[in-house]
């Protein structure tokens, strides 16, 4: 009976041991947590539409047509690296996610 004690102390003792580490994690974390939900929250979330290429279009076209902001470089850009793609890979028929504001 006394040695089962004896390991029964130890399993606590372990237990307590990995609260008090995980307590200490959860601590450290919290702070970049809730600065990286307080940044996510000041941008908002990007909300995003499907469209089908045409015969002609072209990605600074949809940029154009589709998203809205100053510079079309950084729009076709983003709708490249969005979608995975190049500018000379864009196809009739083909669906493009595309960032909208």
């Amino acid at each position: 009976m006394r040695v089962f004690s004896r390991l029964q102390g130890k399993k606590s003792g372990g237990r307590v041991a990995f609260l008090i580490a995980s307590i200490v994690v959860a601590a450290v974390m919290a702070p970049n947590a809730l600065a990286e939900a307080g940044a996510a929250d000041s941008q908002g979330q990007r909300m995003y539409m499907e469209i089908e290429v045409e015969r002609g279009d072209t990605l600074w076209g949809i940029a154009g047509r589709h998203m809205t902001g100053g510079d079309v470089r950084r729009s076709v850009h983003e709708l490249c690296m969005v979608n995975g793609i190049s500018a000379g890979e864009l196809k009739a028929g083909q669906t493009l996610v595309v960032p909208v504001d």
